[in-house]
């Protein structure tokens, strides 16, 4: 009877365990990919050495904007299903990790026999390669405050001295920029396919006809958002171009009296540059501040305005691993400004109420940045965040006290460099486990808070 009992058991075990793969089969198929994951979840639970199962639920994570722990499961399917390098390469690509992405590319190029996707890896390897090369100088800036605000709100959060010009935005979403004379304004004005830059002069009490700007100005289908700083030949502006980082890049360029026209323009990369939409660069000069907008990080038909403090001589991110570059790079690491700005002549728009000044930056999806720690559902996510931070923070400090030993390594005649020389492996050594520490922090934090994240939508279903 025992034995009947037992075996009964196993049967209703497999029956039930063959109709949860099989209803999260048909969710997936679906695209319902929020509802297969749960499924996928409890078979992984349950057979975690199922290829299929690890791969569906990878797939799941992914779809969802749980990029990190979708790796941890593309890896955990091993080798039976070559797309999981070239769904890798995508989350690569969303986190903004050009290096890793491209080696997951070719991996599914080197071993797929299908080629309906090469259209698409092309095209991702030359945006990656794009990336790549922008990271080789990442900009190092300090942010003052930050407010959210719906789209069609974004002037408001700009408040600019008289003596740097006005900004004004009509109802095509076109901006112009009037300078501090009042006797020059550049606009974006629509075309069939996109937008174009034009500018004009006032006389007396009439404004010249339009003027196109040049094509190094003008070289794509889309340009808006134009500010020029006060030296009167300095143009910023965004753009959206293949060369780009994706969506709305800015771009810099320059007046030549010489030639009358302007130079080439130069996309100002990393990290006012995104995959998201970025755009709207305006330096105050009069206040030391300086402003640019960006939808990443935020829900749509809405965007963040960054104030930061303008510096005369660009800084660049150095001496980091490429790990902490990218995340220089995508601010998930961001400098605080905490030094009292000038403040510039108010508007007599309303101006919207800031929202509270943000104290971490944690990326957990592509829907979601958290930027309280009160936000935080698991108490153990916060804690290995807040490891992270710590130890990044022990990081820099120990990386400019390596850069001092080197710097007295150098000076130091040959006979006399060996005390030196083991304190530079040693404190090398103790970077790279810091290092390793670090990463793995993060990555815990991640890992916790998305599971605190799906244990909670359960618990609401």
């Amino acid at each position: 009877m025992k034995k009947i009992l037992i075996i009964l058991l196993v049967w209703v075990s497999t029956v039930a365990f063959g109709q949860s793969a099989a209803k999260a089969d048909a969710l997936f198929g679906d695209g319902d990919y929020v509802q297969a994951g749960k499924l996928y979840e409890q078979l992984v639970r349950q057979s975690p050495k199922n290829a299929l199962y690890n791969y569906r639920y990878a797939r799941c994570l992914q779809e969802t904007g749980n990029h990190w722990e979708a790796i941890d499961y593309f890896h955990q399917s091993g080798e039976r299903f070559v797309l999981c390098h070239f769904f890798m390469g995508e989350s690569y690509m969303k986190m903004g990790m050009p290096d890793e992405a491209i080696r997951e590319y070719e991996d599914y190029l080197e071993k797929a026999t299908s080629t309906d996707r090469l259209t698409r890896i092309e095209e991702q390897l030359r945006l990656a390669r794009q990336q790549r090369r922008y990271l080789k100088r990442v900009r190092r800036i300090s942010i003052i405050d930050s407010v959210r605000l719906p789209k069609a709100e974004l002037l408001s959060a700009y408040h600019l001295s008289p003596d740097a010009g006005s900004l004004q935005m009509d109802e095509n979403s076109g901006v112009h920029y009037l300078n501090q004379h009042q006797d020059r304004e550049v606009y974006s004005a629509p075309t069939e396919k996109g937008a174009l830059l034009l500018s004009r002069y006032r006389l007396l009490d009439a404004w010249t006809k339009a003027d196109t700007l040049s094509e190094n100005v003008n070289f794509t289908d889309a340009q808006n958002y134009p500010f020029i700083l006060s030296d009167g030949t300095t143009l910023y502006y965004s753009a959206i171009d293949t060369t780009g980082l994706g969506g709305w890049d800015i771009y810099m360029t320059q007046y030549n009296s010489a030639t009358n026209t302007y130079l080439r323009s130069e996309n100002i990369g990393y990290p006012f540059n995104s995959s998201a939409n970025d755009y709207l660069y305006a330096v105050d000069e009069f206040t030391g501040c300086g402003y640019f907008a960006s939808d990443r990080f935020c829900p749509a038909d809405s965007v963040t305005v960054y104030r930061f403090r303008h510096e005369e001589t660009p800084r660049y991110v150095s001496g980091v691993r490429s790990d902490s570059l990218l995340a220089y790079a995508t601010m998930t690491i961001i400098e605080r400004d905490t030094l009292p700005v000038a403040e510039a002549t108010p508007h007599k728009e309303v101006t919207p109420q800031p929202v509270q000044e943000p104290a971490i930056y944690f990326v957990l999806n592509d829907e979601v940045c958290y930027t309280r720690y009160d936000q935080f559902r698991s108490e153990e996510a916060k804690q290995s965040y807040q490891t992270y931070e710590e130890e990044t923070r022990v990081l820099t400090q120990m990386t400019t006290e390596i850069d001092h030993l080197r710097k007295q390594y150098m000076k130091t005649a040959p006979q006399d460099r060996q005390p030196l020389t083991q304190q530079l492996l040693t404190k090398e050594k103790e970077r790279e486990a810091l290092q390793r520490s670090a990463k793995q922090a993060l990555r815990e934090a991640l890992q916790k808070e998305q599971e605190a994240m799906r244990t909670s939508a359960l618990q609401s279903n």
